[in-house]
């Protein structure tokens, strides 16, 4: 789980650490042109955060691996940041590595942000969104395509027995990140599928339960 104050900061991260420092003069091989990634917007005073998220902070920070990244919207972890005064500590185990700490304005920052870049509007309650990053060469930046994307409201996913836990839900797009394809890791598909690519990535990792699609999709907004 990564620290995600702003956009900018979630961009340079993703540039950095997957496509290569922007500032270097050789652009990213082919296998770098498309990173995975979650954003994660669950306030610590949030039941769902605090029983769910919080105490799997450094947990996640640490899993989510090679193929996918996590960024958690208003948490610090370790960055040390000037607005330190403007984050107050996040109650986990005290085992944790991380000194993980929240800041409601930052945290509403971001949200502002990612409203005005796309459609996306924040449910009040813990939402996460799956998008692709790519990395433009030609300005030596990457950027998050908000156009292709699934949002995936926590609460009510957890309320219909969607999903069994949030760390569960995580545990399994790691898992599907893991097995995706280099060139599109988010869906999979070509970017002429996009639409259905999206449906049958969230039906592959929703129980079979649920029943009938139209039931398995209800609290996902599917856009792409």
């Amino acid at each position: 789980m990564i620290p995600a104050v702003s956009y900018r900061d979630i961009c340079n991260h993703v540039a950095r650490l997957y496509f290569g420092d922007y500032g270097q003069e050789t652009p990213p091989g082919p296998g770098k042109k498309v990173k995975m990634v979650g954003l994660l917007f669950a306030r610590p005073s949030l039941p769902l955060a605090q029983a769910e998220v919080t105490p799997n902070l450094d947990y996640f920070h640490y899993r989510s691996g090679s193929h996918i990244d996590f960024f958690c919207a208003g948490y610090d972890g370790y960055t040390g940041r000037d607005e330190a005064d403007e984050f107050i500590p996040v109650v986990v185990d005290k085992k944790n590595s991380l000194d993980w700490r929240f800041s409601e304005k930052m945290f509403i920052q971001l949200v502002d942000e990612i409203e005005a870049m796309s459609s996306w509007r924040y449910s009040g309650d813990p939402d996460l969104i799956l998008t692709n990053a790519h990395y433009d060469a030609t300005n030596r930046e990457a950027y998050l395509d908000f156009g292709q994307r699934v949002q995936c409201r926590l609460q009510e996913m957890k309320n219909i027995g969607a999903i069994t836990s949030v760390p569960s839900f995580i545990e399994d797009i790691i898992r599907y990140a893991d097995r995706a394809d280099g060139e599109d890791p988010t869906w999979g598909f070509s970017d002429a599928q996009v639409p259905d690519a999206l449906r049958r990535f969230v039906l592959a990792i929703l129980p079979q339960s649920l029943g009938k699609e139209a039931e398995r999709l209800k609290h996902f907004a599917v856009v792409g």
